[in-house]
């Protein structure tokens, strides 16, 4: 009859090793070491809890999501590659079939906080706060608002022609008036006029669908802001509702 001698118990290389496979991919371990453990099984049946203290390291840089604005993500660093931050947590270690099974419970969440890679930042424009791309993309916006003013100003010239919106198709004429047929077959008559960034219509006549012309007794002005106006398309808004229109050639 022989008795086993020495306590099973799982190497620290062993549980440096398995911590390992539990970070993030651009996360590294820099330094491991066991505070306290304790055989909550038996000789038998051992299960080792291990209190530990770790290092962790940024392998590139981190980042986080400061906002978005037209589509496009603004981040910003948090971790510099090379950053270090200590983690704490418990191992439960369990044998089963001649290995041990390890089993994580790592104190709150200290991989977020870190940030994360560049890589995970995907879908769209993004730009990081700070660089040379960030001063483009604003002075692509100024050279935007700079063409939008200058449209704006010319826009009862580029106006001049037809332009189909959600359910109409209407003619701006060099004469002030306009000629908008609906696709219902109704149609209408206006005197257009530029004040600004608005766009006035004053309804002269109108013709119902299978119907006859009829003149408009009264004023009956309407007003829509230009938020928008190129020579191929604009939009505008009406009452609170946007109204986009293209040219027809």
């Amino acid at each position: 009859m022989s008795a086993c001698s020495g306590e099973n118990k799982p190497a620290t290389s062993d549980l440096k090793k398995a911590l390992t496979l539990q970070l993030p991919g651009h996360i590294s371990l820099d330094s491991f070491s066991v505070e306290a453990s304790q055989n909550l099984g038996n000789k038998v049946e051992p299960l080792y809890a291990v209190r530990f203290q770790a290092a962790v390291k940024a392998m590139v840089d981190l980042y986080k999501e400061d906002r978005s604005e037209n589509g496009v993500r603004f981040i910003s660093i948090v971790s510099d590659k090379g950053k270090k931050a200590d983690i704490f947590g418990k191992i439960t270690s369990r044998l089963y079939q001649g290995a041990w099974q390890h089993n994580f419970d790592i104190d709150g969440n200290p991989f977020a906080g870190l940030g994360a890679p560049l890589t995970q930042f995907s879908g769209g424009r993004v730009i990081i706060l700070g660089s040379d791309e960030e001063k483009k993309y604003y002075a692509e916006i100024e050279q935007k608002q700079t063409e939008q003013r200058k449209n704006i100003a010319n826009a009862e010239k580029i106006l001049l022609g037809k332009w189909r919106d959600e359910n109409s198709l209407t003619t701006y004429k060099s004469d002030g008036t306009s000629h908008t047929v609906w696709d219902n077959g109704q149609e209408q008559i206006r005197l257009w006029s530029i004040q600004g960034d608005l766009r006035v219509e004053t309804i002269k006549k109108n013709k119902p669908s299978n119907g006859e012309w009829k003149a408009i007794e009264g004023k009956i002005e309407r007003t829509a802001k230009i938020v928008y106006i190129d020579n191929n398309r604009f939009t505008i808004n009406e009452d609170g509702k946007l109204w986009n229109a293209t040219r027809v050639q």
